[in-house]
Parts: structure tokens; C-alpha cells; sequence
């Protein structure tokens, strides 16, 4: 079992200190939830997921992912604060959201956003489009389908997703073009995550994914062997992503810190 991984993000109007390595003194949390170790932690919500050294996730296509990620209470009621107590950067402004799934759209509508473009792709652009047109803001949001925005914005809306904050390519991609989009003097919110790392120690979920491995023992399994892929099944199963709550007592030290600046983070920068 690996490192932990934290994400903080902030917003507009924060002074932010880009070199600041610093650690974290989980103890100081009355919750977290788990990661090989990834958290999240917005505003008031700390929220985390495994860190696995698994291939990225794909993009947010089904229902099921995406209800997952409106479900994610912290989460989601933390962008909700941000955009709802900041309205007057979003009060007759022209905003574009890109990644997640798509509810900030929504958010900077009911902040006063005089118009909103939502960056989708595949299902998902159908499923948001099918929710403006429901909810009657065909003419305050405009779904495109991953494309450029046709003008330069006012806000940014960025939603990562992915175990690792930007663990998926389309998250990176996504930076960047919404990036692109936003006027020289324009808004971004979240602007940085810090990524936390710490070792943890967690003896029943260390069993537990041994034991996933023991059918890969079988000497005998219809006349076959298939021992020889159980070296390769435990580090497969131990490689996965996990999300789980736990208790902070079994991290093993303070986490270290790392700051992504998503004003200013370059290509390479978010492929670290």
C-alpha cells in the first residue's frame, strides 16, 4: 500500500504561495476518505480517493458515473458554495464550464451568468443538453460539443475528475482549451489544488486484496494451473484505485505537498 494523495482546491481572489511545500496533520481531521491515499479538500469538504498507479480513468460517458460525482455531497455542495457566495463574478457574465459533469453550468445560471457554455463530449453532451432543454435554459446555456468556445469568457469552470485530480487526459486537455478561452483578466474557479501524499497502513484492506489473489493459486482449475498469474493478479489488485472511508490513525506520517496552479500550469506541468 502506497502513498496518499490529497487534493485542496481554492479560488478566485487567494494569494497563493506557488514554491510552498508544506504537511498536513491528519489527526487535525475529524474525517477523511480513503485513497492509496487521494483526498480532496475544498473549502470546507475533505473529501478522498485511492491513489492506484492503474491506466486513467476514461471521461465521465454513463449516467452511473456521473451520478456518482452529483452524489459526492462534499464535492458537489463545495463548487455550490464557491460559485453561490461569489455571484458578483458571475452576475451577467459569460462563463464557460469544462469537464466534470456539467452541474456547474447550472451553478453560474443560478449565480446570474448572463450566458454559460458547457464543454461536453459523446453521452454526456447529449444527457446535459437533454437537462437544459428540461429545465428551460436553452437560451442561458449552451451545450458544445468539444469544441472551442466561440468567444473569450468572463469565468472558467473547471471540474477535474479522475483519481488523481488530473489523472485523465481529458481533464488535461480540457485545462487547456478552457484556458485558452478566458480573457486576459478573466476568473478561474478552482485556480490551484495542492495534491497530499502520506503513507498509511491499513492491515484488513491489505487482506483483502490478498485474498482476491488466492483463486490465481488454483493448481488444478479444470485440469490447468494458474499459478503463474498470481504474482501478476496481487500487484494488478493492489494497483487499482480505491475509495473508501477510514481513519486517519493509520497514516504513518504528515502528508508532503504539492501546489498545481491551474492559472499558470503548463502541459508539462500536469504530466508530472
Amino acid at each position: 500500500m502506497e502513498a496518499q494523495e490529497e487534493t485542496s482546491t481554492s479560488y478566485p481572489h487567494e494569494d497563493v504561495d506557488e514554491e510552498e511545500e508544506d504537511s498536513v496533520d491528519w489527526s487535525d481531521f475529524p474525517w477523511v476518505r480513503i485513497g492509496l491515499i487521494a483526498a480532496v479538500l475544498s473549502a470546507t469538504a475533505l473529501v478522498l480517493c485511492i491513489l492506484g498507479l492503474s491506466p486513467p480513468c476514461e471521461s465521465i460517458s454513463t449516467l452511473s458515473q456521473r451520478q456518482n460525482l452529483l452524489q459526492d455531497h462534499s464535492r458537489t455542495a463545495t463548487y455550490h458554495r464557491a460559485i453561490l457566495l461569489n455571484e458578483a463574478d458571475f452576475q451577467d457574465k459569460v462563463v464557460l464550464d469544462v469537464g466534470g459533469s456539467g452541474i456547474l453550468s447550472f451553478f453560474a445560471v443560478q449565480a446570474g451568468a448572463a450566458r454559460v457554455y458547457s464543454l461536453q463530449s459523446g453521452l454526456l453532451l447529449k444527457n446535459t443538453q437533454s437537462l437544459v432543454e428540461a429545465n428551460g435554459l436553452c437560451g442561458r446555456i449552451v451545450v458544445l460539443d468539444g469544441d472551442l468556445c466561440p468567444e473569450k469568457v468572463d469565468v472558467l469552470l473547471f471540474e477535474p475528475t479522475g483519481h488523481l485530480l488530473l489523472s485523465e487526459p481529458l481533464s488535461q486537455t480540457q485545462l487547456l482549451k478552457g484556458r485558452s478561452c478566458l480573457k486576459p483578466a478573466g476568473l478561474m474557479f478552482p485556480s490551484w489544488a495542492d495534491l497530499h501524499f502520506a503513507p498509511f497502513s491499513d492491515e484488513q484492506l491489505y487482506f483483502e486484496n490478498y485474498a482476491r489473489a488466492a483463486f490465481w493459486q488454483q493448481r488444478n482449475f479444470y485440469g490447468i494451473s494458474l499459478n503463474s498469474l498470481h504474482n501478476p493478479a496481487v500487484e494488478e489488485f493492489f494497483r487499482q484505485p480505491i475509495v473508501e472511508t477510514f481513519d486517519a490513525q493509520i497514516l504513518m506520517s504528515h502528508s508532503v505537498k504539492h501546489l498545481i496552479n491551474f492559472e499558470k500550469a503548463t502541459a508539462e506541468d500536469l504530466q508530472r
